[in-house]
């Protein structure tokens, strides 16, 4: 007996497919009845019968996109009714059976052949429109879209390829998307996520939300905030978000976040606080309130009232600090100045770094202008000549130590030197200005006797002449090291184990001379004895 289908099919979807796979209580399944008959025409045996139904991409051949068997449909006066996606082993139906236009249902009965014609899958009249997409998770929508609030508020603007949600917006721009109240949209792919007001006009700018901010600049972002603004060709600029931030000239510029900040120059960047400005190219603000970055490549990291007006300078923070040399510095403090070019002023209050290269360090320095390559430390100290070093508090002169801690006033003289406080060979310079040593006997050890003899001997037949060092028009009188040092075997060991025979101690040499004057006292008392022996004969 020849088996075929003559009943129209008809499918009941109780769920819409695109979201039948998110959401769990949609059931996969599709609802189909049908009537089977004889080639007469006549109802098919009461009975159960085995079927396999395949959804196929095409009417003939094509793609299987899903099968199901259903080893035990009853069937009565011809009519059956399956649940396909229910049966034996069950196979639900996933909404990317249905991703193409066509599609087609076969229906195979026992072991016999498919039923020719296939049954085409058509929409019930109501799919046509669905009321709900609660819990969507993806999906293609081929069109415009229009989505209204709650009021069916009239007056969105429909335009292809661009989408908008709420009312009042203008959306002019090609592939636009304009979301929240009010917006103008004017710029191709540009986007408005959210607020009130806001206007996009440059290509792919973007504006998350927010009120009154204005995007102009092409690849330009705003955040959010209120009032900010990008001007027209600032392009890739970015605000935060904040209120009343703008950047009104040059590209690739950044304002993180605050209130009133400004830049006027590409590829400069500010961190936030408020009323802070950028005036040249790279330059930076960090934060703070009124700090002030004008020329190119400066930085002011924060605080209040600072400014770094020239190339490459640069205020850490303070209060009302200026950089204004090339390539100078304050690094904080408050009312300091930094106007020599290269100058550094490490903080304190009221401190100027006026000469190049300068560098003040302490509390009301003054470095002026013929103070270059110069330092101060202290409090109120006065340079106006090049290349000097001064220690200062407002009453005496400071104390230098090297190679020396101030453990229990270790250091007690202007300049200290020494490898310790307490093992006997440092030195200093007297506030008079006299270089000492130390030369206490409980400091020393290794005492050898001289040969006065010896030694006398040495002292005459050893060069001592006048002489300058080169390159200056000093003249002094004494020996060389080289000589003093072949014949008396002193100073320091080098790192190749010998003596330095290119440096003198003045001790040794005054040594040397003690020890000369008390030979020849030694030769004047015995020529003292002999006359006066030769006296008495």
């Amino acid at each position: 007996m020849n088996v075929r289908n003559v009943w129209q099919v008809v499918i009941v979807l109780t769920a819409v497919f695109l979201v039948a796979s998110a959401v769990a209580e949609v059931p996969q399944m599709i609802n189909y009845q049908g009537r089977l008959t004889d080639d007469q025409g006549d109802p098919v045996p009461n009975g159960t019968y085995s079927m396999v139904f395949t959804i196929y991409d095409a009417e003939t051949n094509g793609y299987p996109k899903w099968t199901e068997p259903h080893p035990a449909v009853e069937i009565v006066n011809g009519l059956f009714n399956v649940i396909l996606g229910a049966g034996t082993p069950a196979e639900p139906i996933e909404d990317t059976v249905f991703s193409g236009a066509d599609r087609w249902l076969g229906i195979q009965v026992g072991r016999g052949d498919e039923i020719e014609p296939r049954t085409r899958l058509i929409s019930a009249p109501y799919a046509y429109r669905v009321s709900t997409v609660d819990g969507a998770s993806g999906g293609t929508i081929w069109g415009d879209v229009q989505i209204l609030s709650d009021e069916r508020s009239p007056g969105d603007l429909f335009v292809a390829s661009k989408a908008t949600i709420g009312p009042g917006h203008t959306n002019t721009g090609h592939c636009a998307f304009a979301v929240g109240d009010g917006h103008t949209v004017s710029g191709d792919r540009a986007s408005v996520g959210g607020g009130l007001r806001n206007i996009v006009s440059g290509a792919l700018a973007t504006i998350g939300g927010g009120t009154d901010d204005t995007a102009y600049g092409a690849v330009s972002t705003i955040g959010g905030g209120t009032g900010n603004y990008i001007g027209i060709d600032r392009h890739h600029a970015t605000i935060g978000g904040g209120c009343r931030n703008r950047i009104i000239v040059g590209a690739f510029g950044t304002i993180s976040g605050g209130n009133d900040n400004t830049i006027g120059a590409g590829g400069g960047a500010i961190g936030g606080g408020q009323f802070n400005s950028i005036g040249e190219i790279y330059a930076t603000v960090g934060g703070g309130a009124g700090n002030a970055a004008t020329n190119q490549y400066c930085v002011v990291a924060g605080g209040h009232g600072n400014a770094a007006i020239s190339q490459y300078c640069t205020v850490g923070g303070g209060h009302c600090d200026t950089a204004s040399g090339h390539r100078s510095t304050v690094t904080g403090g408050e009312y300091n100045v930094a106007s020599g070019d290269a100058s550094t002023v490490c903080g304190g209050a009221r401190n100027l770094a006026a000469g190049t290269a300068s560098v003040a360090m302490g509390y009301r320095d003054t470095l002026t202008e013929n103070a270059d390559y110069s330092m101060a430390f202290g409090d109120e100290v006065y340079i106006d000549t090049d290349h000097r070093v001064a220690f200062y508090n407002g009453v005496q002169s400071g104390k230098l130590g090297i190679n020396r801690d101030d453990e229990s006033s270790g250091i007690d003289h202007p300049i200290h030197v020494g490898t310790g406080t307490s093992n006997g060979n440092g030195a200093y310079l007297s506030a008079g200005g006299v270089w000492t040593n130390a030369s206490s006997r409980v400091n020393k050890e290794g005492f050898q006797p001289l040969e006065r003899e010896a030694l006398l001997d040495k002292v005459a037949s050893m060069p001592v002449e006048s002489w300058q060092y080169k390159g200056s028009n000093e003249r002094h009188i004494g020996p060389v090291a080289e000589d003093f040092v072949a014949a008396f075997d002193v100073g320091t060991i080098t790192v190749d184990g010998t003596r330095d025979n290119r440096h003198l101690s003045q001790g040794d040499v005054a040594g040397v001379s003690l020890a000369a004057v008390q030979a020849l006292l030694d030769k004047v008392e015995k020529l003292e004895q002999r006359i006066a022996e030769l006296e008495a004969r």
